[in-house]
């Protein structure tokens, strides 16, 4: 399985880049379109070209738009605030022009998933203007199994470009969706299964998804933690109260991470973050190569 680690739009990163250690990463086209330098742009995305091996693009138009309230909608927030002032279709077009630019910095880049606001049969009109321009062999497409049929996943597979579709992540207070039967279709059709927002170590372990994304590996920087292996090579997160506590801390694995100047703190955390889910990930692609799966 493969670990995408997010929120890599940041220059101040490229330090971190520059290592090699991070294999897979998932970015916002919603944070690099406010970047309006194109040769800045082009050179942050040069570099994580260079150094990366998968690069996938969200669209993040699920995130950003705002949803009408109803207990079948699948969002995980159904009145948010809404933090564009564009519709979804100068979104879409905006999305698309900025596609056909950049496209070869990317692997793949994640459709607009919005069927709850625009309803399906604009999703799908879309999906034909990706064709027509070309870059339908790069587009994830999204499935949502509580409001869309198993019949129209299968046809997904079927039709997907990409060979590769990304599925919702759990919701609160609802059962886990039937992730078992939605792999046993895409391996019919060889296609690859991507979760969404999934930070949950034991589901690594437990559904042979290809991929992954999450942003638990910034807990270093959203809630004063530092991230390690401990001896049993398990992500081990260390939380504080405070700044100053987590400044101070000296405890073994931890203290490695700290230095006086406050960027290199943040760079020491982040690159052990991206080391303990590097490990997870070459765990699981073990685990699930000895149980006969491989992508």
């Amino acid at each position: 399985m493969k670990i995408f680690l997010a929120w890599w739009e940041a220059k101040s990163l490229n330090e971190i880049i520059e290592t090699w250690i991070i294999e897979n990463l998932f970015m916002s086209y919603y944070s690099l379109r406010t970047k309006k330098n194109i040769l800045e742009l082009r050179e942050l995305l040069s570099l994580r070209r260079k150094k990366c091996k998968l690069i996938v693009l969200d669209s993040w138009a699920h995130t950003f738009f705002s949803e009408l309230s109803s207990e079948w909608l699948s969002v995980s927030v159904h009145t948010k605030k809404t933090k564009t002032k564009e519709s979804p279709e100068i979104y879409m077009k905006n999305y698309l022009s900025w596609l056909k630019v950049f496209h070869p910095y990317i692997d793949y880049f994640v459709e607009l998933d919005i069927w709850e606001i625009v309803w399906q049969e604009r999703v799908e009109f879309w999906r034909e203007e990706i064709k027509k321009a070309w870059l339908w062999n790069k587009c994830i497409t999204a499935y949502h199994p509580n409001i869309m049929t198993d019949e129209y996943f299968e046809n997904m597979c079927k039709e997907s470009g990409s060979k590769y579709i990304g599925v919702e992540w759990d919701r609160p207070n609802r059962p886990r969706l039937p992730y078992n039967k939605l792999i046993k279709i895409a391996r019919k059709y060889n296609v690859r299964l991507h979760w969404f927002a999934m930070t949950k170590k034991s589901v690594y372990f437990d559904y042979p998804f290809f991929s992954v994304d999450s942003t638990s590996w910034l807990a270093w920087l959203q809630y004063w933690a530092s991230i390690t292996l401990n001896r049993d090579k398990q992500v081990q997160a260390t939380r504080f109260k405070n700044k100053e506590q987590l400044l101070e801390v000296k405890e073994k694995n931890i203290h490695l991470t700290h230095s006086k100047q406050k960027k290199t703190q943040h760079m020491l955390r982040a690159l052990y973050a991206a080391k303990a889910y590097k490990v997870i990930q070459e765990q699981s692609e073990h685990l699930w190569k000895e149980r006969w799966i491989t992508y």
